[in-house]
């Protein structure tokens, strides 16, 4: 596929409503896992979370905003999940939910030939309360990339 070096966009899971596909940054951030349920063995405890709002979404239920999913820079989303290695002592200190890491899954909807796509273009680990630069960045090189590849992937 053009423009694609390592990792050209791959079938993540495929949901009761959207099929997810996981594009090459987000294979990057992955180390070339390509499949929803190995993502935990890289990102551990807090990928569980994630995995899971991930297949919710993809079979069609909603999610809570911004506890769960959020939006970003049009067109993109960032499913996310926050994570605390130490729940006990985070609710002692009556922590705030802005001081837990949440690991996110950015992403973009799409519809090409009648297929709906959850197309997800990089995960990350945030600790920042806005949107880097450099992450609409990603997202809109990846989309660029996909969309003119005729939104293809493989199994």
């Amino acid at each position: 596929m053009h423009g694609y070096n390592d990792y050209p966009p791959h079938l993540f899971y495929k949901g009761t409503v959207k099929i997810s596909v996981i594009l090459e940054q987000a294979q990057r951030d992955t180390n070339g896992i390509n499949k929803l349920n190995k993502v935990h063995e890289l990102f551990g405890t807090p990928a569980v979370g994630l995995v899971a709002r991930i297949r919710r979404y993809i079979n069609g239920e909603a999610l809570k905003m911004p506890e769960a999913i959020n939006n970003e820079k049009y067109p993109f989303k960032a499913i996310k999940y926050a994570h605390c290695t130490d729940w006990d002592k985070f609710n002692e200190e009556n922590g705030s939910i802005n001081d837990l890491a949440h690991l996110r899954a950015y992403f973009w909807d799409c519809n090409p030939y009648g297929e709906e796509l959850m197309c997800i273009t990089h995960f990350l680990r945030k600790q920042t309360e806005k949107l880097h630069p450099k992450d609409t960045e990603i997202s809109l090189q990846e989309k660029d990339k996909f969309e003119k590849n005729g939104f293809s992937y493989e199994d």
